[in-house]
């Protein structure tokens, strides 16, 4: 027996290998029965810090579930803290997050979704809080 390219039945098994990842990563309901029972991880929740952790937004996408913080305001968020914080160390957002490469359902995310271009800050790499916040430009609301 051939293994290899030229074998038919390796082919066959090939190509259902490659439909199953494609339709695992482009079909909703498929993505959501992976998650809820072969998953282990909650994607319902990405947490993003600065270095520092003076800023610990939380990203909330519950399925079918309006109202929660988007990755959007996420950013817009982060944009006005850097106006507001100037002198601020490092006032890069990080995700305190990794990929999980064995997730292929995610794979179209992790290439197509601009969370996963921020960079990884694991959790011994943060510097502990400051006991005071970095002085701000902007007035607080009242």
């Amino acid at each position: 027996m051939k293994i290899g390219l030229k074998n038919p039945i390796f082919k066959k098994w090939l190509l259902g290998i490659f439909i199953f990842l494609m339709v695992s990563n482009y079909v909703g309901i498929f993505r959501t029965l992976c998650i809820t029972n072969l998953g282990g991880v909650n994607l319902s929740r990405f947490m993003y810090s600065t270095r520092n952790q003076e800023l610990n937004p939380v990203e909330e996408t519950e399925w079918m579930m309006p109202g929660n913080r988007t990755f959007e305001e996420i950013t817009t968020y982060h944009v006005r803290y850097k106006e507001c914080h100037p002198t601020h160390p490092d006032p890069t957002l990080y995700r305190r997050f990794s990929m999980k490469w064995w997730h292929f359902w995610n794979w179209f995310n992790y290439f197509t979704h601009p969370r996963w271009r921020l960079p990884y800050l694991a959790k011994e790499d943060t510097l502990p809080r400051p006991e005071v916040n970095t002085p701000s430009v902007c007035a607080e609301p009242e």
